[in-house]
């Protein structure tokens, strides 16, 4: 083989092997990049949950009129708990959020301190979800009575969350190593959450189980 047919095919398989590194590198990318959208999405639904459930911890002690101290004691470790994640959330939200915000066509409300999507919902910064009422130009809290969260009401959070899962799957999702996004709470599991038509609870769990 002649020294010249030599070079070209160094030169080939060097190209070919550039070639791979680089899109090795652009498909390693894609799936960190998911993976921190996935981290800045279930952040969010999280922020939403434990806000629901210290609305719920300070409803119970409202409503109770009698609290055992064994129980009261209890309720105040689990509301400690859910305070302090929850104030944990609302920073790395806003310190995340130019970084990935984008991802999920979430947008700030500056004049209602909240985020919005396409939809007729803003979740203020402490995670508290907002309706908005077009006709009336209101805006007013979803949930009200956070020892009797309903169906409907769930399903609102949802629509919601959803939004933003389908604003990623619709302008960033790609086959290999942009997958779509996952629901990572179970929101029946909220402590207030009443659903009469359903048999019996059984015990409550947090996350949901992917197949």
């Amino acid at each position: 083989m002649a020294a010249g047919d030599i070079i070209v095919y160094l030169s080939l398989g060097v190209s070919i092997l550039v070639l791979f590194f680089i899109i090795w590198d652009h498909l390693k990318d894609d799936k960190i990049l998911t993976l921190k959208v996935q981290e800045f999405y279930e952040d969010i639904e999280m922020l939403i949950f434990t806000q629901l459930q210290v609305k719920y911890y300070d409803a119970l002690q409202e409503n109770e009129t009698e609290i055992d101290e064994k129980k009261l004691n209890m309720l105040k470790k689990d509301k400690n708990r859910d305070v302090i994640q929850n104030i944990y959330l609302m920073k790395k939200i806003d310190q995340n959020f130019n970084l990935f915000s984008s991802y999920l066509g979430l947008t700030r409300d500056k004049s209602n301190n909240s985020y919005i999507t396409g939809t007729i919902y803003l979740l203020n910064e402490d995670g508290c979800l907002l309706k908005r009422n077009i006709e009336l130009n209101t805006v007013n809290p979803l949930i009200t009575s956070y020892i009797e969260i309903t169906k409907e009401q769930v399903s609102e959070i949802l629509i919601f969350l959803n939004s933003m899962r389908f604003y990623w799957n619709k302008k960033y999702k790609k086959i290999l190593f942009r997958p779509q996004l996952m629901q990572k709470i179970d929101f029946n599991a909220l402590l207030g959450y009443k659903n009469p038509l359903s048999p019996a609870p059984k015990k409550k769990r947090y996350f949901r189980k992917h197949s």
